[in-house]
């Protein structure tokens, strides 16, 4: 069977068409960022498929197995654990992911902690992030549900439905779910998915559509929101 993967040859030659003119040294220095690249590419490859395998029921401990690593390890290196809160600031966050959001995306961030404050819920989930994406009524998420059909207001709605009512608001710090800071940690695959170097709105709603059990994602597709329509939405 022929290998698929990506020639030594060929990557040499990418690096030198990319920089035709270039020295040894910007070669190099091109080289390095082409490795980073192929890196994260992989984790996130490994990423994606540990998620398959979690969704088909496969355990942590079969997980592990399967990529050579204890159940504890593989746990570490695939549960979101980032402390998504302060991602505005870069405090207790993963700086080189957050870097990347765009002024916009990081709104819709801090937006869903505020949304969760304000209504004394004790930690920020994809309906929060849902909320916040709906925020701005002219903006890309609104748009794009309103060009398939759905109105934006019914969808706040039932999202507050499913969210409660309003506890009272909270002081403090409000951490994220397991699941929104999986969401956010999509919204980063989905933009070495378009070849994007940013995260934008798009990429987070795409990350919450990805993950189907969200009450996000469950909620947008109560409306018949599909992931990959609004995909091929954003595309055009």
């Amino acid at each position: 069977m022929e290998n698929p993967l990506p020639q030594f040859d060929a990557l040499v030659e990418h690096v030198k068409t990319g920089h035709t003119q270039g020295t040894a040294l910007e070669h190099l220095a091109d080289s390095v960022g082409i490795a980073q690249h192929l890196g994260e590419l992989a984790d996130h490859l490994i990423g994606h498929f540990v998620d398959q395998a979690r969704n088909s029921g496969a355990s942590w401990a079969e997980i592990g197995e399967a990529l050579g690593v204890t159940k504890q390890a593989a746990q570490k290196r695939f549960v979101p654990k980032t402390r998504v809160g302060h991602a505005a600031t870069g405090r207790g966050a993963t700086k080189s992911m957050f870097q990347r959001f765009t002024d916009e995306a990081r709104f819709v961030v801090v937006a869903s902690e505020e949304k969760c404050r304000q209504e004394g819920h004790p930690e920020v989930t994809t309906g929060h992030i849902l909320l916040a994406l709906l925020d701005d009524p002219n903006g890309l998420t609104c748009r794009t549900l309103a060009a398939d059909g759905v109105w934006p207001d019914n969808v706040r709605e039932r999202i507050g439905a499913v969210l409660g009512p309003s506890q009272g608001e909270t002081k403090g710090h409000i951490p994220f779910s397991t699941d929104a800071k999986k969401v956010l940690e999509l919204s980063l695959r989905e933009a070495i998915r378009s070849q994007s170097d940013h995260i934008g709105v798009g990429h987070i709603l795409l990350g919450l559509l990805r993950d189907e059990k969200s009450i996000g994602a469950v909620t947008l597709a109560e409306f018949g929101v599909d992931r990959k329509h609004v995909e091929r939405d954003l595309e055009t």
